[in-house]
């Protein structure tokens, strides 16, 4: 399953989105997204997730417990920083920061 909000102005990811498990793909880019949820945890089958040009300055550490992320893009947001190791991450084959 893919979901895509692209410039709608979102200023936190829906709370619906949490109780969709089969998500793989999160595309989110272009909005107003200043909040990464902890719930983002609870998307296990994720492997792609897009949060590129938000204004997202911390990221969980918990996500981390997606497992099978391959891609995560956070390009320009302000991040303060990043407290997560690549190691923490079995399957991540792109980071995008």
């Amino acid at each position: 399953e893919k979901i895509v909000y692209i410039n709608n102005d979102l200023e936190k990811i829906p709370t619906s989105i949490y109780h969709l498990k089969n998500i793989q793909r999160l595309v989110l880019r272009d909005n107003k997204i200043s909040n990464l949820s902890e719930n983002i945890k609870l998307l296990k089958k994720l492997k792609n997730l897009d949060l590129r040009d938000n204004f997202i300055k911390v990221i969980p550490l918990n996500i981390i417990e997606l497992e099978d992320l391959r891609s995560l893009s956070i390009e320009n947001n302000p991040v303060d920083k990043v407290n997560l190791k690549i190691s923490h991450f079995k399957n991540l084959k792109i980071l995008k920061i």
